[in-house]
């Protein structure tokens, strides 16, 4: 049983491990896959990888595969269509936060596969100031990493989740920048799109909806 998990902090990626993986793994599951596809194969979780990998493209396995049948390769650079130039590199020392900070800049980062653990059915985002004051730094909750700073939060907007609709208003403590205990309340508003729920948005009690 190979255990796989998506989400990867820059910082402490290992970059080399996770290609040598994908090259170990990828044409055999790539052929299982195509002849057996079905939700929760591990060729999933390669794709993750691999679309993370190749700067992050949202590729799906089914894009792959005819990749691979309309002869554009069938390794896991392909990035559906082509070997991207771009490819990301790895990342030098503390750069990774800078990234991703840039990346989440006035913006919201999406959190789904991360919220079904939490029991969440809908597409669930942070915005940048929850994952900068909640998730990025490891002195908010002392977990030792993102992932768990991450499942902490959703967990607790999961329990004051009434259900889908409904939007959140709730509180939870963690150390401030000035290295002192308080509560930090948050909201999860409703996104909708043509009068149906597209999402939920996790945010800080001050911010503006987004």
């Amino acid at each position: 049983m190979v255990a796989i998990y998506h989400w990867v902090i820059d910082g402490d990626a290992p970059f080399d491990a996770i290609t040598e993986v994908l090259e170990y793994l990828w044409d055999a599951e790539l052929t299982d896959y195509e002849n057996r596809p079905r939700d929760g194969h591990i060729f999933e979780h390669l794709v993750k990888l691999a679309n993370w990998l190749n700067s992050g493209v949202s590729c799906s396995p089914h894009d792959y595969v005819d990749a691979r049948k309309a002869g554009l390769s069938g390794g896991w650079r392909t990035s559906a269509t082509y070997e991207r130039p771009d490819g990301r590199p790895k990342p030098g020392e503390d750069e990774h936060r800078e990234r991703r900070t840039a990346f989440l800049a006035g913006g919201t980062l999406d959190v789904s596969e991360a919220a079904k653990e939490a029991g969440f059915t809908c597409p669930v985002a942070v915005t940048a100031c929850v994952y900068e004051h909640l998730i990025a730094h490891d002195w908010a909750f002392d977990f030792g990493s993102e992932e768990k700073s991450l499942a902490h939060v959703l967990r607790v907007v999961a329990d004051a989740y009434a259900k889908e609709g409904r939007d959140v208003y709730t509180w939870l403590y963690a150390v401030g920048g000035q290295g002192e205990p308080q509560v930090f309340n948050l909201k999860a508003l409703h996104r909708r799109e043509a009068g149906r729920i597209a999402g939920l948005t996790i945010m800080m009690s001050w911010e503006e909806d987004v």
